[in-house]
């Protein structure tokens, strides 16, 4: 016996315009806390993309918009990465929004219904781990009420409940504060410095090149539903103006080959990803290794495929973890 998951039972809710246009996974954690001790949820919101795959997206097609990481779903003030999907959704551009569970998209009512009028009014669909909705359907749109008016009622309980734990524990006395600079914090740092890199994606005064081997694309160094959705978020912003994304394939002549990672930050100052930590060499203190590490990135950068070669590469690679 065949067993269909909903994702399969789509019926004609799928139209080829909808086909047509992009599919957008939408990827959220409420705190940076979530995001360091939820790995699993964020494992299987990346892992969206191979479902949108599998309902017959292409991978060009397929776009993963991670910016609100660490960001709470209560209001879309402050949340790029939701504002970003509405205005795609305005601009007809999108044919499928899907997220493990509609809270990810939105806790506030004001926010949820907004979308899907606007989802509505472009002809987008809705989709969770429970099914495909189309708000223009009467029972699907009920349904969907019903899926947005939950997650914002649960947030109101939630903050009530911890309200009065915290009011009792410290009525007892026994509420601890912990102080800054343990390992938490600082692992809680290094989240925030990495979310506020993905950031300067966006901004098109602040320009970014960046080269790698094919191998980076390949190596499973995770689940490969993570890296399939890893590979789709490289799709998604390798046409971002500021964004000067190279690749040099397996059979590509390497000028130089380095042996660890590094990154230039405006010509002088390097930094060095070692197993340890990072090394930075600035040019005021070592002004001839800085220089060897311009003209090594400079060799690397002149040898990469870019723009639609670059976006073959990451496709091809996309293409082996089906």
């Amino acid at each position: 016996m065949t067993v269909l998951m909903p994702w399969e039972r789509l019926g004609g809710k799928v139209t080829s315009c909808q086909t047509g246009r992009l599919a957008v996974i939408y990827v959220r954690q409420s705190t940076k806390q979530q995001v360091i001790d939820h790995s699993e949820s964020t494992r299987l919101q990346y892992a969206l993309a191979g479902r949108a795959a599998a309902m017959g997206r292409a991978a060009a097609r397929i776009i993963v918009i991670d910016d609100d990481l660490g960001k709470s779903g209560s209001s879309a003030v402050d949340r790029a990465g939701f504002q970003r999907l509405v205005t795609e959704i305005s601009l007809g551009h999108v044919g499928l929004v899907l997220g493990t569970e509609m809270s990810r998209l939105a806790r506030s009512g004001k926010d949820w219904y907004q979308l899907i009028e606007l989802c509505a009014l472009a002809g987008a669909l809705l989709a969770d781990l429970d099914g495909v909705y189309n708000p223009v359907e009467y029972n699907d749109r009920l349904l969907l009420g019903l899926k947005g008016t939950m997650p914002a009622a649960e947030l109101h309980l939630i903050k009530q409940r911890m309200q009065a734990g915290r009011v009792n524990k410290a009525r007892r006395g026994e509420m601890a504060i912990a102080l800054p600079g343990s390992d938490r914090g600082d692992m809680e740092a290094m989240i925030d410095g990495r979310l506020r890199r993905q950031e300067i994606l966006h901004d098109p005064h602040k320009p970014i090149q960046v080269v790698l081997g094919e191998a980076a694309l390949r190596t499973l160094v995770c689940t490969p539903e993570t890296l399939a959705g890893q590979l789709s978020k490289l799709l998604s912003v390798i046409r971002l103006p500021a964004l000067e994304l190279g690749i040099i394939g397996f059979y590509q002549p390497m000028p130089v080959f380095p042996f660890t990672a590094f990154s230039v930050r405006d010509d002088d100052l390097i930094v060095i990803e070692r197993l340890t930590g990072e090394q930075y060499l600035r040019a005021e203190e070592r002004p001839e290794e800085v220089a060897s590490f311009l003209k090594f990135f400079d060799l690397l950068r002149q040898a990469a495929s870019t723009g639609t070669e670059a976006e073959a590469i990451i496709e091809r690679a996309l293409e082996s973890l089906r």
